[in-house]
């Protein structure tokens, strides 16, 4: 088992899980935040002050945050410290798979503890489909973009990025392309084979990838992203 902390700004944050599971549980939503005394539950008129959205791939799931006093106040003391379906029908279910990552979306910053049992190895291999993906550092530890390697196409004949990420920076991305293992040959730079190009060509990627920080992932078709620690 091992736990990290992490801290949430004001307004959006995207970030993901690091574990594979809590016990012998496989982690949803309401096993993914251990304790959820740093996030704003319901309002006085029963509106969410936090929200977690989860892509489905042409648009977003959302839950609300009710925390250790909201469902008692309204007579449904089990719905206390969990995520609520947006219509506040149910308890949400959705899966918290290793790698998997969410906006969280605050009124007020804060910080959130997650636990799970720790994945074993070295590389991890999240699938991904064609188009847009919300996927995140699944290691306990900080990587750099470089250690996140894919079997998706580099630049096209024109030499326009074919596979993207975008890092969020608080208030916009950071954009990185990926380079395969022929394009920087074709374009006498092979230093830059099978790496993540700076959006305006000038140089490879340094940005590091934090513990719980989740990236958008864009790809040209279905395929395989690697993370290495």
């Amino acid at each position: 088992m091992g736990y990290t902390k992490i801290d949430l700004a004001e307004g959006f944050n995207l970030i993901g899980s690091q574990f594979l599971e809590v016990g012998a549980t496989v982690k949803d939503v309401n096993d993914f935040i251990y304790d959820g005394s740093a996030l704003l539950g319901l309002d006085d008129e029963w509106a969410y002050q936090t929200t977690m959205r989860v892509w489905t791939g042409n648009g977003y799931d959302i839950y609300g945050w009710l925390d250790g006093d909201d469902g008692t106040a309204n007579e449904m003391p089990e719905w206390n410290n969990t995520w609520l379906l947006e219509d506040f029908s149910d308890v949400a279910a959705e899966d918290m798979d290793l790698g998997k990552g969410v906006w969280i979306v605050t009124k007020k910053a804060g910080t959130i503890t997650v636990l799970g049992e720790v994945a074993t190895g070295d590389t991890y291999t999240v699938y991904v489909v064609e188009g847009f993906n919300l996927i995140a550092n699944p290691f306990p530890c900080e990587i750099s973009v470089q250690n996140i390697k894919c079997d998706l196409d580099g630049l096209d004949a024109e030499w326009a990025y074919q596979t993207t990420m975008r890092l969020w920076t608080g208030n916009g991305y950071d954009i990185f392309g990926w380079l395969d293992s022929e394009d920087g040959t074709a374009n006498e730079m092979p230093e830059w084979n099978n790496s993540w190009l700076l959006e305006d060509f000038s140089d490879l990627a340094s940005a590091k990838l934090k513990v719980g920080e989740a990236i958008w992932f864009i790809a040209p078709t279905a395929g395989t992203v690697t993370f290495t620690k």
